[in-house]
């Protein structure tokens, strides 16, 4: 599936966020930039526990299919979960399930397998090794080990690579360019 939030509230003003969810086109390799038509999608509503947050961080646990928001405008990120299955009929009330130990979280991403977790903030990145057999969430209160990044005008994506080992940046610019970090100590992929 594709999940499309629309999550941003940079004034913290709104009752609820929607998160899209579809079937993810299949892509034919051949041609991979023709057009492709998609949908319907559900639509999932999803409220905050403690009042509106601004977000831009979207993570979907490919375990367990939990939905995550990160906050942004906190000197402490916290963490909101929507546990699978999400009602596309009524809202859903997430549940704060952890605080990050710094703030600003802009973008993340979860490793394919589900086995660690990537966050970018404003002026930094980190990376999380899951628990084994316990929920994603309590990744974030385990030793974070912080990534490198380039300077990048408006940095504000992250992402794994599609093995889960190295990771890619890209700023928000006309044409920026994509920065890719190969696997290394400590990012590098479990064996």
């Amino acid at each position: 599936y594709l999940y499309i939030g629309d999550i941003g509230d940079n004034l913290g003003q709104y009752s609820e966020v929607t998160v899209y969810r579809l079937p993810e086109p299949r892509i034919d390799p051949a041609s991979p930039f023709d057009p492709k038509t998609i949908g319907p999608a559900d639509t999932i509503r999803l409220t905050y526990p403690d009042g509106p947050r601004d977000a831009e961080t979207l993570l979907v646990d490919p375990l367990t299919r939990d939905i995550y928001i990160l906050s942004k405008r906190d000197l402490f990120s916290k963490v909101y979960r929507a546990a699978y299955p999400q009602s596309t009929t009524q809202a859903t009330r997430m549940e704060r399930v952890a605080t990050l130990s710094w703030g600003f979280a802009v973008a993340g991403d979860v490793s394919p397998d589900g086995s660690r977790v990537i966050v970018r903030g404003m002026f930094n990145a980190a990376i999380w090794d899951r628990p084994a057999g316990k929920p994603l969430w309590q990744a974030f209160s385990g030793k974070q080990v912080r990534l490198p990044l380039l300077h990048e005008p408006q940095g504000e994506a992250i992402c794994f690579d599609a093995r889960g080992a190295g990771y890619f940046t890209i700023g928000e610019q006309e044409f920026p360019p994509l920065h890719y970090f190969p696997p290394a100590e400590p990012n590098r992929p479990k064996k």
